[in-house]
């Protein structure tokens, strides 16, 4: 008989992973009231017989007795134990008592996914499956878009987007803040003259900007996604998923992430979700920061969804202010702008060195 013992904390990742290394005939989770939630969510993806067993996470005394109690138990047993969550007095008293039985293995799982076997000093790296990892945060993630929808006319589009926005910034972005908040309205007009104009039966969005010396230029903007590229600037995110699909670790990348309350309204939107096996990365895209708070919702949405192993990169197309920067640093989100590295086509190698160097750095608690 094979039991794997494993401590449950409020990360439910490390647990889910030791089971799946572990290969065991039984599971006993240990957690605390605190924590049962975590471990009722992890029972429920693993097809092996389990037990769930309360246990005060600071009572020297409760626990000892606990311990001591499954030692004897399971002394004919071959047993696991993950000590990667859970309480430093459980760790301790669980690795102080099964250390005197012969058949007992203790290991710990890093937020990089590697397995670290404490008895026979191996490691080895588990890749999750990204939908699983969400579900375990429960917060499954079922409202999104695949980078694979796309379409060349719509990567097209968005160099047409950016040739028509350098004629007029200004007028380009409250254009797009205009639609986007009114996007029922077919005409947008400014006091400049400008205009967006949303062609429904052609699905093609007229544009005509004019500066104030009275030049203008115009455009007609369509692509099977054109709404979606214009709506909200989702063509800068697309740029953005387009240069990180470039990426040799990106396994899949999700666009448009809703996560839905219990009620299923949505609750947050994540621009861009990377799996790259081990770790996930988190992209917030915006082609400039007007509000700083940005980055302070960003951060805490990334811990939400994403637990305390997953990355979060801050991407703006225009450069970004020190200021911003240093927001970005003290929430230990990686920033990067296209515009300093010379654009979208420069940037894509400084942005994989960065990501390269950062990606697999454990994240302070």
């Amino acid at each position: 008989m094979k039991t794997h013992i494993t401590l449950v904390g409020g990360q439910p990742i490390p647990v889910y992973l030791g089971i799946q290394y572990a290969q065991a005939d039984e599971v006993l989770f240990i957690c605390s009231d605190q924590t049962r939630n975590e471990a009722e969510r992890v029972d429920a993806e693993i097809e092996v017989s389990s037990e769930i067993i309360e246990l005060d996470p600071v009572d020297l005394e409760k626990i000892v007795v606990e311990v001591a109690r499954l030692a004897e138990s399971l002394q004919s047993s071959e047993v696991t134990i993950n000590i990667s969550s859970g309480t430093k007095p459980w760790a301790y008293y669980f690795a102080s008592f099964f250390a005197q039985h012969p058949n007992t293995t203790l290991f710990y799982i890093d937020q990089n996914n590697k397995v670290w076997n404490l008895t026979d000093q191996t490691h080895q790296n588990i890749e999750l499956d990204m939908d699983i990892r969400f579900r375990l945060h429960g917060n499954p993630l079922e409202n999104f878009h695949h980078i694979g929808k796309y379409v060349a006319e719509d990567f097209a589009a968005i160099q047409a987007i950016r040739e028509i926005r350098k004629f007029s910034p200004g007028d380009f972005t409250q254009l797009i803040l205009s639609f986007s908040n009114q996007p029922d309205l077919l005409v947008h007009k400014l006091k400049s003259g400008s205009t967006l104009e949303w062609n429904k039966e052609n699905k093609e969005f007229i544009i005509r900007l004019y500066r104030r010396n009275g030049a203008s230029q115009a455009d007609i903007l369509h692509s099977p996604n054109i709404y979606h590229l214009i709506h909200n600037s989702g063509w800068f995110e697309l740029q953005v998923a387009q240069m990180l699909s470039e990426w040799e670790r990106a396994k899949e990348i999700r666009l448009n992430c809703i996560f839905p309350t219990k009620t299923n309204s949505p609750k947050n939107e994540i621009d861009i979700i990377i799996d790259t096996g081990t770790k996930l990365l988190f992209v917030e895209c915006k082609t400039q920061i007007n509000s700083e708070t940005d980055i302070d919702k960003f951060a805490a949405a990334v811990k939400v969804y994403g637990g305390s192993g997953s990355k979060a990169l801050f991407v703006t197309d225009a450069s970004m202010r020190d200021k911003a920067k240093e927001k970005c640093n003290d929430n230990g989100v990686l920033s990067f702008s296209l515009e300093e590295f010379g654009g979208a086509v420069l940037s894509k190698r400084p942005l994989f060195e960065l990501l390269e160097k950062e990606i697999f750095n454990i994240n302070p608690r």
